[in-house]
């Protein structure tokens, strides 16, 4: 989101990469990435993972595993970021971003809203209508219903 906040497209030089990858601001953001192989395997669906999964976004509850559980704390501009207690899990973002929606409204436009949120809503609505087509969830219909779900998500981006 290069561009005031929107999303595009661009091109950079390997040197550009280097040189934000080295940055200080950076510091937080290169111990989330992994290098990715690709490794020669069987890879199978866990449908227990899955459940839980669904379970834990149903009832707003932190992940208790995963990549974000094996950080050695950083300090510095995003050491907030790897703070429990400012975490948002499940449906609890909806609550969020009404409270935040209040504030800009009540702060009578002393305040502008993130717009990185409807932004990251919207990805993540599109990111699950992916997952319940790779699932061929389409045959019980739940996928076209959710498609309603990411116009929606997509509509709430476009008026924020």
């Amino acid at each position: 989101n290069l561009d005031n906040g929107k999303f595009i497209q661009t091109v950079i030089s390997y040197q550009q990469l280097i040189k934000a990858w080295e940055s200080d601001i950076c510091e937080h953001f290169r111990r989330l990435f992994r290098v990715l192989n690709s490794k020669q395997g069987e890879y199978t669906l866990s449908a227990t993972h899955l459940r839980n999964q669904i379970e834990g976004y149903l009832s707003s509850k932190p992940i208790d595993q995963g990549i974000y559980w094996d950080q050695i704390p950083v300090d510095g501009p995003h050491a907030y970021v790897q703070n429990i207690q400012y975490w948002i899990f499940g449906h609890e973002v909806y609550s969020y971003i009404q409270q935040l929606n209040k504030q800009v409204q009540e702060m009578k436009g002393t305040k502008s809203l993130d717009i990185r949120i409807p932004h990251l809503l919207w990805e993540h609505k599109k990111c699950m209508a992916e997952r319940m087509h790779y699932l061929n969830l389409g045959k019980y219909d739940l996928a076209s219903e959710y498609e309603k779900v990411v116009k929606h998500s997509l509509t709430i981006r476009n008026l924020s």
